[in-house]
């Protein structure tokens, strides 16, 4: 939040035409432009504001619109006016069946499909608010089979739906929905690990990728069985936790697993895992553990929401720099903020910092040797801010500081005052 996002629960990521990036959390939209975020809040008396502050999922489909899906209903975001045009539950038997929306999924045939507490709806008028709608518990019985928390079709035009209580297969036959549902099965080890899958991937092999809250599961499409992945206290190469939120997979083909208790990419083809988790010693780790959106950009930056420290961004190649810090734990600058370099004919290096003094910088063994400001010296620094260096033709150094110059002249000290 001190970097302007409107609050730290990261629930659902996604990139519009404009290569902004959008963040929905769990007290309102957050639009970002690289440099700085504009928020969406809901507005009691405005009906083109966002129909509620909790974002549950976000989608660019192919046409360029963004789709907000709310705790209180279905928003399109209209960027010529900057407005939201709202889509809410109504009593005619075609309208939109639960104004909680869960998730969002664009299929190959751009349809749009809507998840809700209470139903899965495809859109069939967006101007006119019509709706298909399928449910999946009986009527008056409440199974959690219509508690919606994924969507993905395959290349087989299956189309994939995991539920609070089971996962839903959908297909055509003829022009008529069918249905097959997988449950957990105790006694059986090839059932699907959990009835509550909350998110579907398929990897680049076409294989069919299910994160459960107990555990990962891999589809058998010919036996129609499941293969379980679970964490492992003898096994390094497990997943991290089996508690799992959501599956990406990235444009080289592994997997992103975001968990309860970190993150797990997961290599398809050798099934192995490498694991991240929060480390406080560890400046550019994960923020923290839980992971509840997981999205890779255009450019191949991947960005993972967490549910308490906002959002994370894991770029496509490593950054080429070396990062020399202040330091408790080991010898590093005397100050973070460096107001001046020079390099000397060793090719070491003199380095003022504001408020830390001068250092000199050892480059063959990184080795640093400080040179602060001390009272009643004669012929040392009488300022720790520095604020340019220079190193002459003689070989002798001009240090400019808030009040005075000096030369150093190697290894005399020298005090010009002005």
């Amino acid at each position: 939040m001190e970097n302007g996002l409107s609050q730290n629960s990261v629930m659902a990521i996604a990139q519009d035409k404009n290569q902004f990036i959008w963040m929905g959390t769990r007290h309102g939209l957050n639009r970002y432009d690289g440099y700085r975020f504009k928020v969406y809040n809901n507005s009691a008396d405005n009906l083109n504001s966002i129909s509620n502050n909790v974002i549950n999922t976000l989608l660019t489909d192919t046409k360029g619109r963004l789709w907000v899906g709310t705790e209180n209903g279905l928003n399109i975001y209209n960027e010529k006016t900057d407005h939201f045009y709202r889509i809410n539950k109504r009593s005619s038997a075609n309208s939109f069946s639960c104004d909680s929306v869960e998730c969002l999924y664009e299929d190959p045939q751009k349809n749009i499909w809507i998840g809700t507490d209470n139903g899965l709806n495809l859109l069939i008028d967006v101007e006119k608010q019509i709706f298909k709608k399928f449910l999946f518990d009986k009527p008056n019985h409440k199974s959690g089979l219509s508690l919606i928390f994924s969507i993905l079709k395959d290349e087989k035009q299956n189309l994939w739906v995991g539920t609070y209580n089971g996962l839903v297969r959908i297909y055509l036959v003829k022009g008529k929905y069918h249905f097959e549902i997988f449950r957990h099965n105790p006694s059986n080890e090839n059932s699907i690990s959990s009835n509550a899958v909350k998110s579907i991937a398929i990897d680049k092999q076409k294989r069919l990728w299910l994160g459960t809250y107990n555990g990962l599961n891999l589809f058998d499409y010919e036996h129609k069985t499941f293969k379980r992945y679970k964490t492992s206290a003898t096994d390094q190469n497990s997943i991290v936790n089996n508690d799992i939120r959501k599956l990406t997979c990235d444009k080289a083909g592994n997997i992103w697993i975001g968990t309860q208790e970190g993150l797990s990419i997961l290599d398809p083809n050798t099934r192995k895992f490498s694991n991240y988790r929060y480390d406080p010693e560890q400046t550019d780790g994960l923020s923290q553990n839980s992971i509840h959106s997981i999205f890779q950009d255009i450019n191949g930056s991947v960005y993972l929401g967490t549910y308490y420290k906002g959002a994370n961004v894991v770029y496509p190649s490593a950054t080429p720099f070396t990062v020399f810090r202040n330091s408790k734990k080991q010898q590093g600058l005397s100050s973070n903020i460096v107001s001046a370099m020079a390099e000397d004919q060793y090719h070491n290096l003199w380095i003022g910092t504001e408020g830390g003094g001068l250092n000199y910088m050892n480059r063959s063994n990184n080795t640093f040797t400080y040179y602060k400001a001390e009272p009643n010296s004669s012929n040392g620094l009488n300022s720790n801010l520095i604020k340019t260096l220079c190193l002459d033709k003689t070989g002798q150094l001009l240090v400019g500081t808030h009040r005075v110059v000096y030369t150093h002249l190697i290894p005399q000290v020298v005090i010009l005052r002005k």
